[in-house]
């Protein structure tokens, strides 16, 4: 973070000569954002559909429309929903 003015620098590398720096995705890429909408997959069909509220990791809570939370802030692991 450059802390005159709070905003946080991106980590990047400078893998070849050029010297040109490059913006690497890290590989914990979250298929998910707050805000989504989202299903949640359940055994014979579907619930839903959901807002994601947080996320941690590959690990997330849900939320209604009106930002109450959903299934008593139960964490749901990403491979559980899909795109609404």
């Amino acid at each position: 973070m450059d802390s005159s003015s709070g905003r946080r620098s991106p980590d990047f590398t400078i893998d070849d000569d050029s010297g040109k720096g490059k913006i690497r995705r890290g590989a914990s890429a979250r298929k998910f954002a707050i805000g989504d909408s989202v299903y949640l997959k359940v055994a014979g069909g579907r619930e839903g559909p959901y807002m994601i509220e947080t996320c941690d990791g590959s690990q997330y809570t849900l939320c209604l429309t009106d930002g109450t939370s959903a299934k008593g802030g139960q964490k749901v692991a990403e491979d559980d929903l899909e795109r609404a």
